[in-house]
């Protein structure tokens, strides 16, 4: 499964360490299509935005978990700035559609449905919480994400990794 789309990847500085480094934000033109490619049948999604819509194809047959995943990350487009109340940026169309690319890459037949998250600076939160074990994808850009990996299972792990 691909996907493919209009939006341009934010630009990644060269040269500074992770501390230093900051997202750009990149405005995407509206309607936003984007298509998962991989078979022959198709189902369409529309999800409505505040500026537009997103229209995504999906070929094939796809893992259980896919379309409600895809629907959770539609409810999040329109949360209005400050959904939080401290001050939140809404999710950036930029982010959704690396989000998109990103869930397409990971999810498998037997992957299943992550909670979907927005986080407080305009980006989507992948995560799973199953028997002792917690994994967090915050996807920051095309080219970055922050993941969060803990098994409490492991009697030789660490609190916590960072891939």
């Amino acid at each position: 499964m691909a996907i493919s789309s209009a939006a341009q990847p934010a630009t990644i500085p060269e040269g500074l360490s992770d501390l230093e480094w900051t997202p750009k934000v990149v405005s995407a033109a509206f309607p936003e299509e984007a298509t998962l490619t991989g078979g022959i049948q198709s189902q369409r999604i529309e999800l409505n935005f505040r500026d537009g819509k997103f229209v995504i194809t999906v070929a094939g047959t796809p893992p259980e978990s896919l379309l409600p995943t895809i629907q959770s990350m539609g409810h999040l487009l329109n949360f209005p700035p400050n959904w939080d109340s401290y001050g939140a940026q809404v999710v950036d169309s930029t982010r959704f559609i690396a989000a998109l690319r990103l869930l397409s890459q990971i999810i498998r037949e037997n992957t299943p449905a992550p909670s979907v998250v927005p986080t407080s600076q305009g980006g989507i939160q992948f995560e799973w919480h199953m028997r002792g074990i917690d994994l967090e994808i915050e996807v920051l850009s095309q080219q970055r994400q922050n993941v969060f990996f803990e098994d409490v299972n492991r009697k030789d792990h660490p609190l916590c990794q960072y891939v």
